[in-house]
């Protein structure tokens, strides 16, 4: 099935969308850590009454007034805003086309497969595999997408926690892996649950089309009560 087709091969050819929108998302995640950094600069500077400061690992800045820390902090803003709306378009262009290439290859292989493989095909099948399979597989691209920029911005941000304070970047990395090996059993459970529900669907919307397409056959035979059991 369409939906089962491993990922490397939907978004083939599409890797260029992918690596665009990685920078994207890195980039994004630096503006972000930066925002952070300069708003706390800025909140302790506003409490002590004082001129503000920059400390980040290395970078030591002293005698920043307090405005220029919000101008510094609105323009990592507005990167961020800007770089999370492209991640944004890349992702839509991406599932978007996806999904496009895999209703037209499936539905010309179809056309192209021999009769004997056609005659086994069940009314429905087809419909449903365009259709409802196409759209998971779909959403395992949206998902794949999302998560990578997810995890570029995840790691802009532990580097900047790297800089600014060595322990709560290492535990953050302990959590994370923890809750990689927890979930792990819960995913592949998932999957299987998710690959039977598939195959289900499929005969549920095989069956209902034949029924429709023999309705008059039930009917002029009196088989009602059979095809309900």
């Amino acid at each position: 099935m369409v939906s089962k087709a491993p990922l490397a091969r939907l978004v083939h050819g599409h890797r260029a969308w992918l690596a665009a929108s990685a920078g994207l998302a890195l980039a994004g995640g630096l503006a972000e850590s930066v925002v952070l950094v300069v708003i706390v600069h800025a909140a302790v500077a506003l409490s002590a009454g004082r001129v503000g400061s920059l400390e980040a690992g290395p970078v030591q800045i002293e005698g920043i007034s307090v405005s220029t820390l919000l101008v510094v902090a609105l323009a990592g803003t507005i990167l961020r805003l800007v770089a999370a709306l492209g991640v944004a378009w890349l992702t839509a262009r991406l599932t978007a086309d996806v999904q496009r290439e895999m209703r037209v290859a499936v539905f010309n292989a179809y056309i192209d497969a021999e009769w004997a493989a056609q005659s086994r095909e069940r009314e429905g099948g087809l419909q449903q595999m365009i259709g409802v399979e196409i759209d998971r597989a779909t959403g395992a691209v949206l998902t794949l997408t999302t998560g990578l920029a997810a995890a570029c911005s995840l790691l802009m941000l532990i580097g900047a926690a790297f800089i600014v304070n060595l322990g709560a970047a290492v535990g953050l990395i302990v959590a994370v892996v923890a809750l990689f090996f927890v979930l792990r059993p819960v995913t592949g459970l998932v999957r299987r649950h998710a690959m039977a529900r598939s195959t289900e669907e499929l005969g549920v919307a095989e069956s209902l089309n034949e029924l429709v397409r023999t309705a008059e056959e039930v009917r002029v035979h009196g088989v009602g009560e059979e095809e309900k059991r």
